[in-house]
């Protein structure tokens, strides 16, 4: 009885271990086909002489004032953030420029 149980078991465990090598190889499998077609769709950009998706690209409203929460993510692209800190000076300067004129009118009044 007890040679019953330890095929049992042991047959048990040669199937868990089958098993996983068999799935870390699927994944393998799995990142070297993505990999794969990265490097195709890459190639392929090449050739056609335009640039690669950035995959951080989406929707103006993702990344706007709509969803104020994410505005200063890490995921937010460089160029984005400093468009909107030199449209908002630029903003400030225009209303700086607009009182300077009203105080020198007042002046020469």
């Amino acid at each position: 009885m007890t040679w019953v149980l330890i095929a049992i078991a042991g047959w048990l465990v040669v199937a868990a271990v089958v098993g996983l090598f068999v799935w870390g190889l699927a994944r393998a499998a799995a990142i070297g086909d993505r990999d794969q077609l990265e490097q195709l769709e890459s190639k392929r950009a090449v050739e056609a002489d335009i640039r690669p998706l950035d995959p951080r690209v989406g929707p103006e409203d993702r990344r706007g004032a709509n969803r104020p929460w994410v505005a200063n993510a890490p995921g937010r692209r460089a160029e984005d953030v400093l468009q909107d800190e030199l449209a908002e000076a630029h903003r400030a300067l225009t209303d700086a420029e607009a009182r300077l004129a009203e105080i020198e009118a007042r002046r020469s009044a």
